[in-house]
């Protein structure tokens, strides 16, 4: 079974995702609860929602454990792939941050604090982002084949 190593980079890189993920929603909690304030209207507001689903809402899943289980999995699965390429460990670090952003929300309220609207997109989260961003590093360390890279 390979080895998971995490390097310093990677570390400071999934805490910060986490940290940042922790102090917007906070913020949000606090300064959002009277309803929508548009920042571009009718394009970008803030809004405080709180996703009891998965992804956009969807409803996977009743409980904590199956969250558990499936953010296990992801990280695992991630860090099961040995590379040296710096944008897969880049991307791998900002899913797991984000993966645990949303998994503390979880594990704390039952849901996930979303509160960035974009027009007719579901409203999302800083831990959303950063795994979206995450998986477009991964996406692109695949198709550029960077893997010798380091």
């Amino acid at each position: 079974m390979p080895e998971m190593r995490f390097s310093t980079k990677e570390i400071g890189i999934l805490f910060t995702c986490i940290v940042l993920d922790r102090i917007s929603k906070i913020w949000a909690l606090r300064n959002l609860k009277g309803g929508a304030y548009p920042l571009l209207p009718p394009f970008f507001k803030l809004k405080l929602t709180f996703n009891e689903g998965s992804a956009f809402g969807v409803k996977l899943f009743d409980g904590k454990l199956p969250w558990i289980a499936l953010t296990a999995i992801l990280i695992t699965s991630l860090y099961l792939f040995q590379t040296r390429s710096q944008r897969y460990k880049l991307g791998r670090a900002m899913i797991t941050g984000g993966a645990l952003g949303n998994l503390i929300d979880r594990l704390l309220n039952g849901k996930v604090i979303d509160f960035i609207s974009f027009y007719k997109w579901p409203t999302f989260n800083l831990a959303d982002t950063f795994i979206t961003g995450g998986l477009i590093l991964l996406i692109l360390s695949m198709l550029k084949n960077d893997d010798h890279q380091s």
